[in-house]
């Protein structure tokens, strides 16, 4: 396949761009890396166009004490043999072993990210470079400015948190708030276990199955050394903070009213001005109190928000899925 003169320019940027970010991590000269890469694209595409789309990834290192060099013969061996990571250096030499066997995505990033790698991984012909667990740049070697689509009924981008709060609340939410209530025509919650542990929980569970391009973590440590309750991470390396809490009553005779949001977005405005590689700050308030005063005391002084800070208060529903299909 011919690439036209435009995508050619395309891909020739996106390929120094990726260059530039693995010389800088190496501390080596951009040029051998482009060189690397440009020998790389090329294996990709031979590997395509013979075998169709494989996943494959490449632990990459400055120098590896191998002489052999990498050919296209040498990754469908190491399929065959059920290995799809391999090691390899900027000089294409490498070594038929890695720490990790398959190339899935979020095995790669979380490896790559808890012990400071370097990747290339391959999926059909797109190659993507992910640095200390993040794809900081992606290449399609046959269709340079291509865009993925969305494959999961319900999948969002980290950037997309507030679709994926809201999606939670109106689908799965009213699945599971049986079992939050304690009484709920009274509207008190349960408090068997920590009521805002249990709302916690449920989220992340959902962002988990729903999060297309990164991974979520809960009860993170961020670099300001405060416990955040989720953590979204992009491959893109942009990072979501999300604080929750509840308003209402628990069995506990716990009560929290509105003073509660404003205690929330403090804690927002405190990650944001601690951590430096925060993204956004998104406080979501689960609100069990009835319906009039959530209507009316559920909003807070914009001035006592963060500029990067969001948050959401949510009315919790005291209907069962089935009573709202009905």
């Amino acid at each position: 396949m011919e690439l036209s003169r435009h995508d050619k320019v395309l891909l020739s940027e996106l390929i120094g761009d990726a260059s530039t970010l693995i010389a800088g991590a190496f501390k080596t000269d951009i040029l051998r890396v482009k060189n690397f890469l440009n020998k790389l694209m090329e294996l990709v595409k031979r590997i395509n166009e013979e075998n169709g789309n494989i996943v494959f990834g490449f632990e990459l290192h400055e120098k590896l004490d191998s002489d052999m060099e990498l050919v296209a013969e040498d990754i469908m061996h190491c399929r065959q043999s059920g290995r799809e990571c391999i090691k390899i250096d900027l000089q294409n030499n490498f070594l038929p072993i890695s720490d990790i066997l398959v190339a899935d995505l979020d095995k790669i990033s979380n490896f790559s990210a808890d012990n400071e790698r370097i990747f290339i991984r391959v999926e059909g012909t797109v190659i993507q470079t992910i640095i200390n667990g993040v794809i900081r740049k992606k290449v399609d070697v046959l269709a340079p400015g291509a865009r993925e689509p969305r494959l999961t009924k319900y999948g969002r981008s980290g950037s997309s948190y507030a679709l994926l709060i809201k999606d939670h609340h109106k689908i799965q939410l009213p699945k599971e708030m049986e079992f939050f209530w304690n009484d709920r025509r009274k509207r008190v919650l349960i408090a068997e276990r920590q009521t805002e542990k249990i709302l916690q929980n449920s989220l992340f569970r959902w962002i988990e199955q729903n999060l297309i391009d990164g991974r979520v973590r809960t009860e993170v440590h961020s670099i300001s050394q405060e416990r955040t309750d989720i953590e979204i991470q992009t491959f893109q390396g942009e990072v979501f903070v999300i604080e929750i809490k509840w308003l209402g009553v628990n069995a506990a005779k716990t009560k929290f009213d509105e003073q509660r949001i404003k205690e929330g977005m403090d804690q927002i405005f405190v990650y944001l001005g601690r951590d430096p590689l925060a993204t956004r700050g998104v406080l979501v308030c689960y609100d069990g109190r009835h319906e009039r005063e959530h209507s009316t005391n559920s909003v807070i002084d914009e001035k006592s928000k963060h500029m990067k800070g969001d948050y959401y208060v949510l009315f919790l529903p005291s209907e069962t899925a089935s009573e709202i299909r009905r």
